[in-house]
Parts: C-alpha cells; sequence; structure tokens
C-alpha cells in the first residue's frame, strides 16, 4: 500500500536542493574565486581589480559553509587583497585602501548572514523532528501482517522536505474483517493533521461496530 501525498556542516543544507555536482561545484566556488582573483591581479596592469572576486568570495561561502570556514574565506579573501596591493603590484594608495575596506565590510556581512541561515536551519531541523514525531503519532505504520494479509506503507508528501499533511491511511482487524482506509483530507498544515486524527480515530471505532461498509462510511461522515 503506497501513500501519495507528497556536507559536513549544518550550512550546507541550504545547497540539498541542488544535484551532487552541483553542490560540490558551489563548495569549491569560494575557493575558486579566490585563486583565480589572485591570478588575475597579479598578471594584469594595475588599473585593473578582481575586487569583485573577492568580494564575491565570503557572500557565496556565507549560506552553504560553516561559520568558521566562512570566517576563514572572509580572512583568505582580505589578506588576498592585502598581498596584491602591498607585496605585488601596487595601485594607488586610495584604491588600495578602498578595496581592502570593501572586503572587509563584505566579509564581515557574510558573517552575519551565515549566522541567520544557521538560525534558519536549526528552527527548520527543528519543525522536521516535530513533524516526524507527529507523523509517527497519527499516522503509525501499520503491521506487516493482519487478519492474514501482508502490509507495507509509505508517506511521500507531494511537497519538498514536507513530513506530513493531509493524507491518511489506517488499517484494522476487526469481527467484520480486514477493513482499510486511504483518504486525503481537503487543506493544509495542523489543521489538516488535526482532521485526520480525528478521521482515524472515528474509522477505528467505526470499524468496530458497524458490520456493513455503508454503515462505516456514515458513521465517518458524521
Amino acid at each position: 500500500m503506497g501513500q501519495r501525498g507528497g556536507p559536513d556542516d549544518r550550512g550546507a543544507r541550504g545547497a540539498k536542493g541542488a544535484t551532487g555536482p552541483e553542490r560540490a561545484f558551489v563548495r569549491v566556488l569560494p575557493l575558486l574565486l579566490l585563486v583565480v582573483g589572485v591570478v588575475y591581479d597579479a598578471s594584469t596592469p594595475s588599473e585593473f581589480t578582481a575586487a569583485p572576486l573577492f568580494t564575491a568570495a565570503p557572500l557565496i561561502a556565507a549560506p552553504f559553509y560553516s561559520r568558521l570556514n566562512t570566517v576563514l574565506t572572509g580572512v583568505a579573501a582580505t589578506v588576498a587583497v592585502l598581498f596584491l596591493h602591498y607585496g605585488g603590484t601596487v595601485s594607488s594608495q586610495v584604491e588600495a585602501v578602498t578595496e581592502v575596506v570593501t572586503v572587509v565590510t563584505v566579509a564581515a556581512l557574510a558573517i552575519v548572514i551565515n549566522r541567520v541561515v544557521r538560525r534558519s536551519n536549526d528552527r527548520l531541523a527543528i519543525a522536521r523532528s516535530i513533524s516526524e514525531a507527529t507523523q509517527r503519532a497519527v499516522l503509525p505504520e501499520p503491521d506487516p501482517r493482519i487478519g492474514g494479509l501482508d502490509f507495507a506503507a509509505r508517506y511521500e508528501a507531494a511537497q519538498a522536505d514536507a513530513f506530513i499533511g493531509g493524507d491518511l491511511y489506517a488499517v484494522q482487524d476487526t469481527p467484520h474483517g480486514v477493513r482499510l482506509i486511504v483518504g486525503d483530507v481537503r487543506g493544509k498544515g495542523m489543521g489538516a493533521v488535526a482532521a485526520v486524527a480525528v478521521v482515524i480515530g472515528a474509522f477505528r471505532e467505526a470499524a468496530e461496530q458497524e458490520a456493513t461498509l455503508e454503515a462505516v462510511a456514515q458513521r465517518l461522515e458524521r
């Protein structure tokens, strides 16, 4: 019986919707930007600058990296700019200071963004655990064998990352035979979940007491 319905660190959850190669590319993109920026800035005349690459690196790292790695990316970008301006090709002092201040500011903003994303991920993880517990309570998996029949159930929500909704199923071994209900409550959210609990409770009672399926359906309708 199937039911219709629907990298290391926590910061990586933001890339969950991407495929494996896409996640891998996003993970190395900040480092790639830093390397390309250093090569570009060192191999071009002083009037050309790779500052946009250095500022983009910590911003891209923020939603996908841990806080420590985001900080390290910002530090690496700042060190790269300082080295290029004061240890290699030198442009005007004003331009050098402006680029350093810009990269440091963006790196600080990236740390703030990373903190916000991590908090959102923590709240999402709590909501997921509550949803899973609610699903197990409202829709317990049926025994593999009931009344001489084999059963298997799988709940898969139509909406990505959703764990429970208005869909329902239940199996009951009664004096009148094995009875099964599969349904979909109209609506969404916790209101639909509450309705699912009411419907399943009514079904289990009616299935035990009513001799015909018509009578069970009438009890459920009431």
